[in-house]
């Protein structure tokens, strides 16, 4: 119940970004991300 209700909120917001639903695969992102956005973080610079 929960996931169809973020599937909701997603899709309003893709479509007024966008005019388009949550494409699949893309639920958790938003549309303007980047694909290679994805940050490593050192875990050495933790300690």
């Amino acid at each position: 119940m929960a996931h169809e209700q973020m599937l909701g909120i997603s899709d309003a917001l893709w479509n007024a970004a966008t005019g388009k639903r949550t494409p699949t695969g893309a639920f958790g992102r938003f549309w303007d991300d980047k694909q290679d956005a994805i940050e490593t973080i050192d875990i050495n610079d933790l300690l």
